[in-house]
């Protein structure tokens, strides 16, 4: 299954984080831009993962950063998908890897199946879901309307029904028991006949009017990437001045 991801200017973390795909030809790796002439082209792969920009003043939309800057991200992801060739075959899954700290309302449940035998921090045993995080499924396929739910009782959606989808539309092993057990979302692509409808003709995306309170902090999550990136690869960066500020993300800045 060909398969790329995409940093947003620069490359992305996912290439330092997970060591199997560390060592992965460059021509697996890119940025925005050229996400956005593959579209154009209709070249993307099969499979296409994107990432936003880390920094404190990127478009994660992580807590004290400028949602709006992540809500242009969205529209520009789906007009570089929308307007490709490949567009009617393709399925744009939007998600949120946590929940930003925010109330939820709806305790995570139990009885999750465990992925192996290995227990993470504090004795965790993974057989506890998450709290829930919005998810959108969008493509020509998909019915006008449409809400995708499993049925009560039954497995709940989680982060793994990516992988489970995955694997069930390219006959694909899974990785560990608990991608195995989730349910896919795969039957959401109703349609035969691919809509051509825009559905955010009319939707203007928010602009912010001032920086966000993180402004000028080096991020959580850029410090970790170019910590990886200097152990892991030949692309070392400069080191972080000790001058600098590194926002703790169980703080908020002053």
């Amino acid at each position: 299954m060909s398969w790329q991801v995409f940093g947003y200017t620069e490359q992305p973390l996912t290439k330092a984080d997970f060591p199997d795909i560390t060592s992965a030809d460059a021509s697996h790796f890119g940025l925005f831009k050229d996400f956005q002439a593959a579209a154009a082209a209709g070249t993307l792969p099969a499979f296409t993962f994107l990432e936003p920009s880390w920094s404190s003043t990127g478009n994660s939309q992580h807590p004290n950063y400028d949602v709006a800057l992540g809500e242009q991200l969205i529209r520009d992801t789906y007009e570089a998908l929308r307007s490709g060739p490949g567009w009617p075959q393709t399925l744009f899954v939007l998600t949120y890897d946590e929940h930003g700290g925010c109330y939820d309302h709806v305790p995570p449940p139990w009885g999750a199946t465990t992925p192996d035998n290995s227990a993470g921090e504090f004795s965790f045993g993974f057989d506890r879901f998450g709290v829930r995080v919005p998810t959108l499924l969008i493509s020509p396929l998909i019915a006008p309307g449409t809400v995708y739910r499993v049925a009560d009782g039954s497995t709940p959606l989680d982060h793994t029904s990516v992988l489970k989808t995955i694997e069930q539309r390219w006959s694909l092993p899974p990785l560990t028991a608990r991608d195995a057990a989730a349910p896919g979302f795969g039957d959401v692509l109703t349609l035969t006949t691919p809509r051509t409808d825009d559905v955010l003709a009319d939707v203007t995306v928010p602009v912010s009017g001032s920086a966000g309170p993180s402004a000028g902090q080096v991020s959580h999550l850029e410090a970790i990437r170019d910590e990886l990136f200097a152990r892991y690869t030949a692309e070392a960066r400069p080191e972080v001045p000790s001058a600098a500020i590194i926002q703790d993300p169980d703080q908020r800045p002053p």
